[in-house]
């Protein structure tokens, strides 16, 4: 936890309905509750799911091949926000004015489609920005009727002068691995988004008292379980017969928002209607909750063993600062040539070798908060990507390597540390690294052989290398049967900062998978 951590925040969940399938109407009333919960001295505030402009709460009741049903999700794709949007420059005015980190639920329209919805919730800070939008990860059940699977990938969180910010929708709450997710960030605040209903044979309440202690405890956070109250105007659209409009009605009497601390105990809950529920919560009971709950993240798990292989990024988006990373790469990629004749294509990973999973690109960007990341990677010609580096291209491929993030670390002007793979980062190459004993002109070679787990190691001296930029005292070169290697580059000013999540991958063909490390000195 920070020095400069708040110690004590007031929180606030909406327990509200919408103004059914109107946004402008709705984003007016997400202002007013905004403004309303920042008269009340409170610092965060959490919306019900797909706020704006309401649930389609109609896939639970209504035969969804009627002209009805048809009509019904037209409305609400004409009534979805883009973002960003007029609806999110007043939320986010209310934010400012009201000083107001939010967490918001909307129905995401994508811009210059004709159909493509996402079940997005915005994260808004007290300047007035967007800091994040996190997507559902997958629809629930009948939303898969209207939504299609988020993009934004694994990250569902923001960091805040409280402390980590995280929100997730719905029945993510209760997934296991999108928990491990935002509990790698240590959130200490977590935002749940609710709807004002199921299908029949589930309450949200019922929802809420399952997955709600289970979120608490295991990431071990405070909990703002935000919900949806079923308006009239809703059953007055969706409420096709008497048995639906009575279904409707006992789902509006059971809508509770709550918050609560981080091993599930109810902190504050609502009543029957719509209200703000507030409470104070105090960070250092997140500290002491620590002895007494079993965190999925903080003690039993190693998150590098342990990342979630989800898609990270979308091949649309582009990093803010992808001149300056393709300009680094070209450079990188004519130094490597210029040593041993060695092509190397270069640009975003998308593009070079298509979408892969981003599991240790997560890790290394969210948790290790780098600034930049750069993946070299060889491949063998042959079927198989395993594979024995012959011994005496051990040295000539160090210095192709060398010189690759020699040129990177020059032009980024960053005191670094370039770390792979993940296992060598946690474990061997990085303790090697940091061995006082080791010779400052030094660099260790390693090479992961084919069938027996063997090694063969050889020491380089700086010599054979080149001499590096005088800041670095040594290097660590690795040869596997992995398909990728990482070259991850931070300033060290005593802690990692991320300045793009958006990794850029360097890749060869044609002969095998190299790696590299470079530290500081001290």
């Amino acid at each position: 936890m920070s020095k400069d951590t708040k110690a004590t925040i007031k929180v606030a969940a909406v327990q509200a309905s919408p103004i059914f399938l109107d946004k402008c109407a709705t984003t007016e009333k997400v202002c007013a509750l905004i403004r309303r919960a920042g008269s009340q001295s409170a610092q965060i505030i959490g919306f019900p799911e797909t706020f704006i402009p309401g649930y389609p709460g109609w896939v639970e009741v209504l035969p969804l091949h009627t002209e009805q049903a048809a009509s019904l999700f037209l409305k609400l794709f004409n009534e979805s926000v883009e973002v960003p949007g007029p609806e999110t420059t007043a939320i986010g005015a209310a934010c400012k004015e009201a000083s107001m980190y939010a967490v918001v639920g909307v129905n995401e329209r994508r811009a210059g489609t004709t159909g493509t919805l996402f079940n997005t919730n915005l994260f808004f800070g007290p300047d007035g920005s967007i800091l994040h939008k996190h997507q559902k990860y997958v629809p629930t059940v009948g939303e898969r009727l209207v939504h299609a699977p988020g993009q934004t990938g694994s990250r569902a969180s923001v960091m805040t002068e409280f402390g980590v910010l995280s929100s997730l929708i719905c029945g993510e709450n209760g997934n296991p691995l999108a928990q491990y997710a935002v509990g790698l960030d240590y959130p200490v605040v977590h935002v749940a988004s609710w709807p004002g209903h199921f299908g029949e044979g589930m309450t949200v309440d019922g929802a809420i008292n399952v997955f709600g202690p289970a979120v608490a405890s295991s990431v071990g956070c405070f909990v703002v379980h935000a919900v949806g109250v079923v308006g009239d105007d809703a059953i007055e659209v969706y409420g096709a017969d008497e048995k639906s409009r009575r279904f409707l009605k006992e789902q509006q009497k059971q809508a509770r928002a709550c918050v609560m601390g981080p091993g599930g105990r109810i902190l504050a809950k609502g009543s029957e209607g719509e209200e703000l529920v507030f409470a104070d919560v105090c960070v250092d009971d997140l500290v002491k909750a620590k002895e007494g709950v079993f965190g999925i993240v903080h003690r039993p798990l190693k998150p590098e063993l342990m990342s979630i292989p989800t898609y990270s990024y979308s091949c649309d988006v582009q990093a803010r600062n992808n001149d300056k990373l393709l300009s680094v790469a070209e450079g990188a990629a004519e130094a490597i040539y210029s040593v041993h004749n060695t092509s190397f294509k270069y640009g975003p990973s998308c593009r070079i070798s298509g979408k892969f999973y981003g599991s240790l690109l997560d890790f290394v960007a969210d948790v290790m908060r780098v600034d930049y990341a750069f993946v070299f990677e060889l491949r063998s010609g042959g079927r198989f990507r395993r594979f024995m580096l012959p011994r005496d291209e051990i040295i000539p491929s160090g210095k192709e390597m060398f010189a690759g993030v020699k040129y990177i670390l020059q032009n980024l002007n960053g005191r670094g540390c370039g770390m792979g793979p993940v296992g060598a980062l946690a474990s061997k190459g990085h303790d090697m690294l940091r061995d006082p004993t080791a010779s400052p002109d030094v660099c260790y070679t390693r090479a992961a052989m084919t069938g027996p787990r063997t090694e063969d190691h050889a020491m380089l001296r700086a010599s054979d290398l080149g001499n590096g930029p005088d800041s670095y005292r040594g290097c660590y070169v690795g040869t596997s049967a992995e398909n990728n290697g990482l070259v991850a580059l931070g300033k060290l000013d005593n802690a990692w900062r991320k300045l793009e999540r958006v990794p850029m991958r360097i890749h060869a063909g044609e002969r095998y998978t190299m790696k590299m490390i470079a530290v500081a000195k001290d």
